[in-house]
């Protein structure tokens, strides 16, 4: 026989702003991070073989899965810290690197829909979920 649920049980839980902003911190930060090494690089490149890289599909490719790793990261952090429905917090720091990326691009060359900026906008949500899935894959999501 079933046995009544405790109300305990069915109460809703709130989001942990820690855990929402230790992912997004990891995101943000490694993304920023990263960016400033990346540029440094492609400077030195360019300064000691006179080839400029920043236009290539290599370095477009490179930067794209940069930034989507560390929103995955970020994603994966905010689901590792919370305590409860992790997932969740997964997904809102998909839609804060969502929100920090658009405000960072809103005077990229030929401005918000450019295809590959398009193109990263679309994947950050689901690839900061699926950080949160590969955090915790055996918790309640």
């Amino acid at each position: 026989m079933l046995e009544p649920r405790n109300s305990a049980d069915l109460a809703p839980r709130p989001l942990e702003s820690r855990a929402v902003f230790t992912g997004s911190l990891v995101d943000v930060a490694g993304t920023l991070h990263s960016e400033l090494v990346t540029y440094m690089a492609a400077g030195l490149v360019v300064m000691l073989s006179g080839y400029p890289v920043e236009g290539t599909a290599a370095f477009f490719v490179f930067n794209f899965l940069r930034g989507l790793f560390f929103t995955g990261l970020g994603g994966y952090m905010a689901s590792r810290t919370a305590r409860s429905l992790p997932l969740r917090h997964a997904l809102l720091t998909g839609i804060i690197s969502l929100a920090v990326s658009i405000f960072f691009n809103l005077d990229a060359p030929g401005g918000l829909l450019s295809w590959p900026l398009v193109l990263g906008l679309l994947a950050v949500v689901p690839v900061a979920v699926l950080g949160g899935l590969l955090a915790n894959p055996e918790r309640n999501l």
